[in-house]
């Protein structure tokens, strides 16, 4: 970071560099699907359960959810019902 003036000649902060992308991370589909659907919350309404379930496919995954809400919740995100469940 640089100390530059903007438009206006005011001393401001500018990156020296664009933002990178934090790494190291890897994609989280279920987490995805369920900010999609609009959080714990939501998705709990939506899919008839409690939030205390979804909290656990959170945790644990969606390997032994019921068929009928892992359909659900991809349809609910408009995702891929794969992505949802490892099939390792």
């Amino acid at each position: 970071m640089t100390w530059t003036t903007d438009n206006e000649g005011a001393d401001v902060w500018t990156p020296d560099e664009d933002p990178i992308a934090p790494t190291g991370c890897p994609p989280d589909p279920i987490r995805d699907a369920i900010t999609a659907a609009g959080g714990v919350s939501a998705t709990a309404r939506a899919l008839g359960v409690s939030r205390q379930i979804v909290h656990r496919w959170l945790r644990e995954g969606m390997a032994q959810a019921r068929a009928v809400h892992v359909l659900r919740l991809a349809r609910l995100a408009g995702v891929d019902v794969y992505s949802l469940v490892a099939l390792d």
